[in-house]
């Protein structure tokens, strides 16, 4: 492991060098992005944030900067894949036609509905946990409040002079 991050180093280096890519620049850069996000989930930002000087195919992916949030939908995605992979090639191996058995709807209807209590579950203990918050909430609440033109109040107590 240390050659592979010693070599990876000396790979960047000449990628930048020969190429002018600002690879460093780039990454942190979307670290940056990340971290002033204004939303929880990364891709559900306003459309304004997306740079629109990057190619069309690949904006979706600088939207999620490189952030664990790409990185856990690759994972949950490859995953699904393999899984998918591996059910069709069980259900050939047996010979079984799916469209014959009459328990697929209700099979199908269980494992639906399981998904969506996972989903929930997983969204509510992602709340519990703090898991992507925002960090500076605040600020953006004050950011709307500023562009809704609504009045701020604020309340002193004590002021001492």
């Amino acid at each position: 492991i240390p050659f592979q991050f010693i070599a990876d180093m000396f790979l960047q280096n000449a990628l930048e060098l020969l190429h002018g890519w600002k690879i460093l620049e780039y990454l942190e850069f979307c670290n940056y992005r990340f971290q002033q996000r204004e939303s929880r989930w990364k891709p559900f930002e306003n459309a304004n944030t997306i740079d629109e000087c990057i190619d069309e195919s690949f904006r979706s992916l600088d939207q999620l900067c490189f952030s664990s949030q790409y990185y856990m939908l690759n994972t949950v995605h490859v995953n699904a894949i393999v899984y998918f992979v591996i059910g069709c090639e069980m259900m050939a191996r047996a010979k079984y036609n799916l469209f014959a058995d009459p328990a697929t709807f209700i099979i199908v209807s269980i494992i639906c509905l399981f998904c969506a209590f996972l989903k929930a579950s997983m969204i509510g203990l992602g709340n519990l946990l703090g898991v992507w918050h925002v960090k500076y909430e605040r600020r953006n609440r004050q950011l709307q409040v500023l562009q809704n033109e609504e009045p701020i109040i604020e309340v002193q107590e004590n002021i001492n002079r």
